[in-house]
């Protein structure tokens, strides 16, 4: 059978345990959802005008995310979730290659839903100094996502040392439990970013405060990626330090899981809102309002250059596109 979980050398003559079971099930679960989340933002999105950059962005994230399940399936076959003792000697390269390949594309879905999130915030930013710190974390982002991108590939010489580790073998690698910890500080760094980098966007917003307090409130979800983040840096640190790292590590790879899918879904609310407003039964939502906006909101009409004055010194010009990310943040609230 492909998927055998039981598979293994028995320990006191009883079945191998193991924590595949948990680990899909959350992952497949958390991923259901989102399919389902990142459908109604594309269906938001062709309704409001068509799709930008940030929406490709999170559609590819979530194709990387399915990725990924799929290399923790066919790690099960190699003895994902099982204690080392249970480690056939012929499983170890292929399960090597398969971690090898899953690191490389957590780092594409991170960087796919945190850069989908700043291009996001850049169009519904108005201040100028704002754009500019915009500018310089998509710039770190950027350039982190590639560093750890880059010593994942090469992290060792000749490159078949990453999953080839027998004694025999003579290849130089950087130290693993280094790169684990850079790599955890980094995306707990850029969670922190992104978590900070909305507050004063939104409370610049011409909306009510009440409407304002509940686009922060909502956006504070990623919270919850920060934490997830945390825990799976602490879990990271437990299966490195311990002596079973296969087994602990089963818990580090499910919370990086929840850390990706709630990226996911925190960047597709906005969105999400409005599909619910609209399964709820608003007949406004895609109607125009007195002032010409969709969904009667009051910042400016789709599809046409709009001119803001701002403090009576300032003016600033919104795209179409930018204007219709406007009124899909309007109507959440």
């Amino acid at each position: 059978m492909f998927l055998n979980f039981d598979s293994g050398a028995p320990v006191d003559g009883a079945p191998s345990r193991t924590r595949a079971y948990l680990v899909l099930g959350v992952g497949f679960s958390l991923h259901i959802v989102t399919v389902f989340i990142v459908s109604a933002r594309i269906m938001v999105k062709v309704k409001l005008g068509k799709l930008v950059v940030e929406d490709v962005l999170i559609i590819f994230a979530q194709i990387v995310a399915l990725s990924l399940l799929i290399c923790t399936v066919i790690a099960c076959k190699y003895g994902f979730g099982k204690h080392i003792i249970d480690i056939a000697p012929e499983w170890i390269i292929p399960y090597s290659k398969i971690s090898y390949a899953s690191i490389a594309l957590a780092t594409l879905c991170y960087y796919s839903t945190k850069a989908s999130m700043l291009f996001f915030y850049f169009r519904i930013a108005t201040e100028p100094h704002v754009r500019i710190i915009l500018h310089l974390a998509i710039a770190f982002i950027t350039l982190s996502s590639v560093t750890i991108m880059l010593i994942n590939l090469f992290g060792c010489t000749p490159v078949s040392g990453a999953w080839n580790r027998r004694p025999t073998d003579v290849s130089v690698c950087i130290t693993t439990s280094a790169f684990y910890y850079y790599t955890s500080a980094s995306n707990i760094a850029t969670d922190l970013l992104l978590l900070v980098l909305p507050i004063p966007i939104l409370v610049r917003l011409r909306i009510q405060w009440a409407a304002k307090l509940g686009l922060v409130a909502m956006f504070s979800m990623g919270f919850l990626t920060t934490a997830f983040s945390c825990v799976s840096w602490w879990s990271r640190y437990i299966s490195i330090q311990g002596s079973d790292i296969i087994w602990d590590g089963a818990y580090s790879w499910m919370f990086t899981l929840l850390e990706l899918h709630v990226g996911i879904m925190t960047a597709c609310l906005p969105a999400v809102r409005l599909f619910v407003k609209w399964i709820w039964g608003d007949k406004n939502v895609w109607v125009g309002g007195e002032d010409g906006t969709i969904g009667g909101g009051g910042w400016a009409r789709r599809k046409m250059d709009v001119k803001e004055s701002g403090g009576g010194s300032r003016e600033y010009r919104r795209s179409g596109d930018e204007v219709a990310s406007m009124e899909m943040v309007e109507g959440v609230v």
